[in-house]
């Protein structure tokens, strides 16, 4: 009897523990890390083409074909002071350089959305001032980012400098959504 209720308990934490098992396979292979990379294009998006002259930057860009209507915004990075000057940009007052209008390229687009954005002109001022030629390692990066171009409850477009639209927060057509603290 007394081998008997050995053998019954070692049965039974040998079945408990198979059935803790899959959770614990679970968690270890789901559990990874990976090294290198793929890009995976969904198609459309944008290019940009940058040329460097008399100490401005000038940034073009442009809607890769085929994209659906988006909005662009761009800024540079450098230690030196900028200015920015272009017609359809505004300053969005958080850093960035909104691009008004939207861009699209596809066969038989609207003439309201053009392909390319107007050339955004970044000035780096004090280099400009203090130096007769590029200093070692002299970079003024241009980054830019896009955003599909959406619209409110009405079917209004949204203006571009919109936070709804950068936020991160993909708000479907005619379901605007709010909240949040706008300090």
């Amino acid at each position: 009897m007394k081998k008997r209720r050995i053998l019954l308990a070692l049965l039974a934490m040998a079945l408990s523990a198979v059935t803790a098992l899959p959770a614990a396979m679970a968690y270890f292979t789901t559990s990874t890390s990976a090294l290198g990379g793929r890009t995976l294009w969904l198609g459309g998006g944008a290019g940009i083409e940058e040329t460097f002259g008399e100490w401005q930057k000038t940034a073009v860009i442009s809607a890769v074909a085929p994209s659906q209507p988006l909005y662009v915004r761009a800024r540079a990075y450098s230690k030196f002071p900028l200015s920015y000057k272009g017609d359809g940009w505004t300053d969005g007052g958080d850093g960035w350089w909104y691009y008004e209008m939207p861009l699209a390229n596809y066969q038989g687009q609207p003439d309201s959305l053009q392909k390319s954005a107007g050339p955004l002109i970044i000035c780096i001022e004090e280099v400009r001032l203090a130096l007769n030629e590029k200093p070692a390692g002299f970079e003024v990066p241009v980054v830019y980012e896009t955003a599909p171009v959406q619209y409110n409850e009405n079917g209004e477009r949204l203006p571009c400098t919109d936070p709804a639209i950068w936020g991160g927060t993909v708000v479907p057509a005619g379901s605007r959504q709010g909240g949040g603290d706008a300090g």
